[in-house]
């Protein structure tokens, strides 16, 4: 399984409890396949660098999740049909590599 991570961009005019709603379907969508929920990260609502079907700001919130790549081909599409979303992006997240250590660069 690789790391992804997934950007939602909900509508501010919805409430705190459709907020919800979303947040749980989509977290309950990545941990009923399997996979693995790292963290959930609202961002609250911030100002769009452009307007999205006349709206100016909207409500942010990051999944970050271990899945496998069919898993989101399901995401994408079921965020798609989701009232409320404006915009959502999927992408892989890349861990850093450590470093190896001083005394091994030295040995070589």
């Amino acid at each position: 399984m690789k790391a992804y991570e997934c950007m939602v961009l909900i509508d501010p005019s919805f409430n705190e409890t459709d907020i919800d709603k979303i947040v749980v379907k989509v977290e309950e969508q990545v941990q009923k396949s399997g996979n693995v929920l790292e963290t959930t990260n609202r961002w609250g609502k911030r100002k769009l660098a452009y307007e999205i079907k006349k709206v100016n700001e909207a409500y942010y919130v990051l999944f970050n999740y271990k899945a496998n790549t069919q898993f989101n081909i399901e995401l994408d599409k079921a965020l798609k049909f989701t009232a409320g979303v404006l915009r959502h992006m999927i992408i892989a997240s890349y861990v850093e590599k450590k470093k190896a250590p001083v005394k091994a660069m030295q040995a070589m």
